[in-house]
């Protein structure tokens, strides 16, 4: 089905939430100054020496901003992914707006020296993408394509096993694989620079970059999912989260 798209002027954060299904909020992010002015070029002049992980040729690799940029004016198939780019750049992100999901995130509540960021840019060429994947400690997520256009499937949380979605290509469904009942749950789009689409936390997503794109994606925790992020949290890397949350009143995962 369609993704369902409301006009920023009449979204509202807790009706988005509580549908807990994917949406895009149009336009959210038109008027930021990211969104009007930001280009490859200036972005290579501003951040050229800056090191981003970068997918070629089946492989993950590490290049200068500048070695990116150049490569996808050329015409390469690259894609620069999970930038982490606030430390070395506030000024970026003095750029860049907040969606109004994002009054909800209580991962705010964490001290400053031990909150997440989950904050990045992903700038890649046409064609390239990230494969079929549910995000980081089942956390909620806002996007927007801040340059370019990207094309987006979503399934339920339900429709895949983590082997199944490994296998699995949504732009080219093998129904063979995976219950084709589940397979008709799908939610697909195209997402236009300024537009933000939300992704409930768990929902599988893959995302392929229709133009040459600079994307923004911010991970966040309402309070509904407060007890399943803790559970993910304290399953891995982020384990040293769990007595911050824990001195909080985060509840378990039966809390």
């Amino acid at each position: 089905m369609n993704l369902r798209r409301i006009p920023w002027q009449h979204a509202n954060a807790a009706d988005i939430l509580s549908v807990n299904e994917p949406v895009v909020i149009v336009g959210e992010a038109s008027d930021w100054t990211a969104t009007k002015h930001w280009t490859f070029e200036s972005l290579r002049e501003r951040c050229g020496h800056a090191k981003i992980a970068v997918r070629y040729a089946g492989e993950l690799r590490s290049w200068t901003v500048a070695e990116l940029v150049d490569a996808i004016l050329a015409g390469q198939s690259v894609y620069g992914v999970d930038w982490d780019f606030q430390i070395e750049f506030p000024e970026l992100l003095a750029e860049l707006g907040t969606s109004l999901l994002e009054r909800q995130n209580c991962l705010v509540e964490l001290p400053i020296a031990v909150r997440p960021r989950f904050t990045w840019l992903y700038v890649g060429a046409p064609g390239t993408g990230s494969p079929l994947h549910q995000d980081v400690l089942g956390t909620h997520a806002w996007l927007t394509p801040l340059l370019g256009s990207k094309r987006w499937v979503l399934y339920p949380p339900s429709t895949f096993t983590p082997e199944q979605a490994r296998t699995h290509d949504a732009f080219t469904p093998d129904a063979k694989s995976v219950d084709d009942h589940k397979l008709r749950a799908r939610y697909e789009g195209i997402i236009e620079a300024g537009d933000v689409i939300f992704v409930p936390s768990l929902w599988w997503h893959q995302v392929e970059n229709i133009e040459a794109t600079i994307g923004l994606t911010r991970n966040f925790c309402h309070r509904s999912i407060r007890s399943r992020v803790r559970a993910e949290a304290a399953r891995g890397r982020y384990s040293s989260l769990v007595p911050y949350l824990d001195g909080l009143g985060w509840p378990g995962e039966s809390g």
